[in-house]
Parts: C-alpha cells; sequence; structure tokens
C-alpha cells in the first residue's frame, strides 16, 4: 500500500519579519485609537460641525504644528521632513485669525523621538482625508487646505525608509516609539482648549 504523502508545513523560519513600521504601529495603537474617540476630533466628522469650532480646532492645530516643527528644526531632522506645507496650509486656512500661543505641552529630547513625532504627524495624513469630506458637507465656503491636501507621498517615503534602519535591538527604537506614544498624548490634549472654547 502506498504511503500518503505528509501535508506541506510552510518553513516558519522563512517568514519575513515584520517591518519596523508595523511594530511602532502595533506599540502604539491604544494611543492611537483613543484620539478616535477625542471629543474635539470627533467634531470633524459631524455634520453641524460650526464655523467658530473649526476656526479653534485650527488653531490648537496651528499651535501644535509649530511646537513640532521648532523641535524637528533644534533636533536636526532633515528639511526634506519639515513641516512648512502644513503650517502653510494652516495659515490659509485661517486667513489671518492667528491668535495662538506656541504648545509647551511637547517636549522631546533627541533625533529618535523626533521621528517618532514625524511619523505620528505624516501618519495622520491619510485620516485627514477622510475628515476633508465631512469637512466640505459641513462648511462649504470655509477654507480647508490643511484637511484637503492629501499626503505628501515623497516626505511619508522618505520617513519610512528612515524608520526602516532602525534597529530594534537598539536604543533608538525605543525612542522612536517613545516619540510616537509622547506626539499622540500630546496632541490630544493639545485639541482640548477648542473644545473648552467651543462649550463656553
Amino acid at each position: 500500500m502506498q504511503l500518503l504523502e505528509k501535508p506541506y508545513l510552510a518553513d516558519t523560519t522563512k517568514l519575513k519579519p515584520p517591518s519596523v513600521r508595523a511594530r511602532i504601529a502595533a506599540a502604539t495603537r491604544s494611543l492611537h485609537e483613543e484620539l478616535h474617540e477625542h471629543p474635539v476630533l470627533g467634531r470633524l466628522m459631524s455634520t453641524d460641525l460650526g464655523e467658530e469650532e473649526y476656526t479653534n480646532i485650527l488653531l490648537c492645530h496651528l499651535a501644535f504644528y509649530e511646537t513640532a516643527e521648532r523641535l524637528r528644526k533644534q533636533l536636526q531632522i532633515s528639511t526634506e521632513l519639515s513641516l512648512a506645507p502644513e503650517l502653510t496650509w494652516l495659515n490659509d486656512d485661517l486667513q489671518g485669525d492667528k491668535d495662538v500661543c506656541p504648545y509647551e505641552g511637547l517636549s522631546l529630547e533627541n533625533r529618535s523621538q523626533a521621528i517618532g513625532m514625524l511619523y505620528v504627524l505624516f501618519g495622520s495624513r491619510f485620516g485627514a482625508r477622510v475628515i476633508h469630506k465631512n469637512i466640505k458637507i459641513a462648511l462649504p465656503t470655509r477654507r480647508h487646505k490643511f484637511f484637503g491636501n492629501a499626503l505628501v507621498h515623497d516626505r511619508w517615503s522618505f520617513l519610512l525608509s528612515i524608520i526602516e534602519t532602525v534597529s530594534t535591538q537598539k536604543q533608538e527604537y525605543y525612542d522612536v516609539i517613545y516619540g510616537a506614544e509622547t506626539t499622540f498624548s500630546a496632541f490630544g490634549a493639545a485639541m482640548l482648549p477648542a473644545d473648552a472654547v467651543v462649550n463656553t
């Protein structure tokens, strides 16, 4: 009697390990998902989003991005990863309404942490495209370049190329994660002043 061949068994030693980006995403997933329930950011997906409410949210974004860009410069991250386009879009959307103080709740100590910060901010451009669809309906006469401009792929690709060179066995990897976690938390806190203004 002919013996049946053993079923094919995958050689798990040849499976490709997860990318550094995937590892960072997994490590920060809970903080990322918390922002989906944020009381202010959630308003951006509401069809009754108001003019003043939208302005206040933009002002909070501007304060945060100004601080982030200052940190990028201080920690000597490449100009190819500048947040200048986002600042230009925010200022254009606000049309001169720039009564904003720099956000002081974001503090980073080294380049790897700054890379984690940029991972969060550039990654958020994917969600911005979804938000933009609602803003066009809720506030059709307002400018919305910040949310309307899709991710600039050359900056995102350049950032990922840096991230994938990070060794998961070294401190720099944990610094990137720390920078991302800190940015997620600080961003959520930075949006709360808008909620206070809207609800007064």
